[in-house]
């Protein structure tokens, strides 16, 4: 039985024997466990068919379906990358630039720096702003939604919001 019916039940047969692995027919035992005979059999006529279609339609349309899908997979990742590219490069030059300073903490253990931090406590904002002359607006990021607590020695202190 030579001819393109031969050819597709062939070529079906490799995908059902490609597609369903060891490790899928164990899924599908331990699946359909309390299932009875009846069901079990019908959710594998289900899959088989199902299997068949994709093999058949994947033997008359796949080099079209790929070409297709390929090239919009193409394009669409280069649009993403140009997307990321664009807006790494253009990250935070929305702002007036040369006039926003970030303040850090820099700890040292006599004359070695042992943290660097781009973070100050909560009390630097003010103070800074009541101080120097030339800061016009600050502000304070913090991942809580909480009143900052600061204790020295037995003098504890709690921000207000």
């Amino acid at each position: 039985m030579d001819g393109p019916v031969s050819e597709v039940v062939g070529t079906s047969i490799k995908l059902y024997a490609l597609m369903t692995p060891p490790a899928v027919l164990s899924a599908f035992i331990s699946a359909t466990k309390e299932y009875d005979r009846k069901q079990k059999i019908a959710v594998a006529c289900k899959t088989s068919t199902a299997i068949f279609i994709i093999g058949v339609v994947l033997y008359l349309f796949g080099s079209n379906l790929f070409e297709l899908f390929g090239l919009s997979v193409c394009v669409g990742a280069a649009l993403l990358i140009m997307l990321y590219v664009r807006f790494e490069l253009g990250f935070d030059s929305f702002h007036d630039g040369d006039r926003i300073y970030r303040v850090e903490s820099r700890l040292y253990e006599g004359a070695t720096l042992t943290d660097n931090w781009a973070t100050t406590s909560f009390g630097h904002a003010p103070a800074m702003y009541r101080e120097i002359p030339g800061i016009e607006q600050y502000v304070r990021v913090t991942a809580q939604d909480r009143g900052q607590e600061v204790t020295f020695g037995d003098r504890q202190f709690i921000e207000e919001r």
